[in-house]
């Protein structure tokens, strides 16, 4: 279990929002985060932020440039990697933030979806 943690700011201490995003723990556990690289993470965040409660979101390249200060070019090689890692699907302009694989992430695997 996790030991009690001291709270520095109690009138700061973070709620569940109604409009609410996360991050799975998995990412980190199964070795996702360790090898993306900072392009992949900032639009897997990007696109967890705006993504709706089933994972979808609808983006234009342009936009998601504007609010990520990424490239066409790096914007459209973060869509490879991250669905070849199994961790989007991409159908333009449809954006699905996927569920974590349920098989843990190894360098170089290459993934049936993608």
């Amino acid at each position: 279990m996790y030991e009690q943690r001291k709270i520095i700011r109690q009138d700061r201490v973070r709620t569940v929002p109604q409009s609410f995003s996360w991050i799975d723990r998995e990412l980190l556990h199964r070795g996702f985060l360790k090898e993306m690289s900072q392009e992949e993470l900032l639009l897997y965040f990007f696109l967890v932020l705006v993504a709706g409660p089933e994972g979808t979101s609808f983006w234009g390249y342009r936009r998601i440039g504007e609010m990520t200060k990424l490239t066409d070019d790096e914007i459209i090689g973060a869509i490879r990697a991250l669905s070849s890692r199994d961790l989007i699907a991409f159908s333009y302009p449809t954006f699905q933030v996927l569920s974590i694989p349920g098989v843990p992430f190894t360098k170089g695997a290459k993934n049936a979806h993608a």
